[in-house]
């Protein structure tokens, strides 16, 4: 079953976020809103640099209130802020 593919997003030799290469229609982040091609490039101000932080802010959405995700499609901002309810 195909979920998603994603990738880090390298301009001039440094991750300047992770983009969504493909994404299933029924996978959470097509659910919430994310297109093939988006680049998410913060969440909760934090920039996504490095995986591990990446996988840090994975495991920490958790127990957050609210996600503030913010994202660049077609070379535009689009910022999504989700309630979470754990």
């Amino acid at each position: 079953m195909f979920e998603g593919q994603f990738g880090p997003h390298v301009v001039n030799g440094k991750i300047e976020g992770y983009k969504i290469a493909r994404v299933s229609d029924d996978h959470i982040f097509a659910k919430l809103g994310a297109r093939n091609g988006d680049i998410v490039r913060r969440v909760n101000g934090y920039g996504l640099n490095d995986l591990e932080r990446l996988m840090d802010l994975y495991k920490a959405l958790k127990t957050m209130p609210e996600a503030k995700i913010e994202l660049e499609r077609d070379g535009k901002p689009v910022t999504y802020i989700f309630q979470i309810r754990n």
